[in-house]
């Protein structure tokens, strides 16, 4: 399919070119029309030979099955460092509404199994709770103060993993406030990272669960090698490594 794509993009240009010719040249007002449906069905068969993916056909189901292995892979990798870097950890673990389709409930298994998994029993999770509301597009939507009233109803945790992100207002939450003896720590999935470099460098947030920026090929298979998969779909954000992500990949962080 690609091989005709490009084929159908040659001649089209072919096309376009030679009726732009003659209407310069000649003036004929046929030439124009012409050129400007040549121009059409080149971007067209462009746009085809860039999305098209092997073998014909979107495989849905095999798309949607690579994305449940990264999936696992990610959270279960999230859970894992969240281990080996605050075992004895006791956290509240937020989470986003589930909506009620099979793929919703399926995802949401797929995530909690695995960042159970990483986390193992060197983190107990000492309470669980959902938190927003899905608003339109499936954007999450909660506000600072429901934000807060869920923190506040539990106590005895030290650290906090939020797979929903933060409030929109998070600079105004009481917890930034708080002794650093007494504040939670904090690692986040789903997150809005762009103004959160700097309480990550300060070690407000300890880590953060975000997408490879550099993007990835979807026709390409899953990596055999857990390590090599995480690495080509996610960042693991921390501290220690927050500068050089931020040199790496220069829009990912406010300047």
């Amino acid at each position: 399919m690609t091989v005709f794509c490009y084929t159908i993009m040659i001649l089209a240009g072919i096309g376009m070119i030679t009726a732009y010719r003659r209407y310069k040249k000649q003036q004929a007002a046929s030439a124009r029309p012409v050129a400007a449906v040549c121009g059409v069905i080149v971007v067209a068969a462009a746009l085809g030979a860039l999305f098209w993916p092997k073998g014909g056909k979107i495989d849905i189901e095999e798309h949607r099955g690579k994305e449940e292995q990264y999936r696992q892979i990610a959270y279960r990798r999230f859970g894992k460092h969240l281990a080996e870097k605050h075992a004895g950890s006791r956290a509240l673990l937020l989470t986003e509404p589930v909506g009620e389709n099979e793929r919703d409930q399926s995802w949401h298994k797929i995530t909690m199994e695995a960042l159970k998994e990483g986390l193992g029993r060197k983190v107990e999770i000492i309470a669980q709770e959902k938190i927003g509301v899905l608003g339109p597009g499936a954007r999450l939507m909660f506000t600072l103060e429901e934000f807060e009233d869920t923190l506040d109803a539990h106590a005895g945790y030290d650290l906090l993993i939020s797979l929903a992100g933060l409030p929109p207002n998070y600079e105004e939450m009481a917890l930034w406030q708080m002794e650093d003896e007494e504040r939670p720590k904090v690692a986040l999935a789903n997150a809005n990272i762009h103004e959160l470099g700097e309480a990550i460098k300060a070690g407000y947030i300890v880590c953060v669960l975000h997408p490879n920026p550099g993007g990835y090929n979807p026709k390409e298979d899953v990596p055999a090698d857990p390590k090599e998969a995480f690495k080509k779909r996610f960042l693991l954000i921390t501290p220690q490594n927050v500068e050089g992500t931020a040199k790496k990949f220069p829009n990912l962080f406010k300047e």
